[in-house]
């Protein structure tokens, strides 16, 4: 069996206490919240790189996630890799929460990734054993 290279994710992680308070996938009072989970079993252990408008860049790698608090109304994300990139918009008012899924999969030297909505159920199992690594308050 190959083995895996260590990576890691460059910027600081975020401090034990905001990591607890992100954990319970709630809102945010006055923003658009949006909770972006990286846990899929066919994930490849590579680098992404999410942008939020204002070109906020944060990086995740496999089993991470991340809070968006973005300003209401439409907000387009992004997601690069070496290979590639995806966009999605997302929409919604001030205290609403959205869920999305970064999935990724890989064959030979080949990667795609996109990003998926998903519901707060799914997130909450897919945070369980997840690091949180990122609190990026929007412009």
């Amino acid at each position: 069996m190959k083995p895996r290279r260590n990576i890691c994710v460059l910027a600081g992680v975020p401090v034990a206490a905001i990591a607890q308070e992100a954990a319970a996938l709630g809102a945010s009072e006055g923003a658009l919240t949006v909770y972006i989970m990286r846990n899929n079993w066919t994930d490849p252990t590579e680098l992404t790189k999410l942008r939020a408008p204002g070109g906020v860049l944060v990086q995740t790698l496999p089993r991470t996630f991340v809070r968006l608090r973005l300003p209401p109304g439409q907000n387009e994300l992004s997601v690069d890799w070496r290979s590639g990139s995806a966009k999605t918009v997302v929409t919604g008012a001030a205290g609403e929460v959205q869920y999305l899924q970064l999935t990724g999969w890989a064959f030979w030297t080949w990667r795609d990734y996109s990003l998926l909505k998903i519901d707060r159920a799914k997130a909450l199992e897919l945070s369980r054993d997840a690091k949180f690594v990122a609190d990026v308050q929007g412009r």
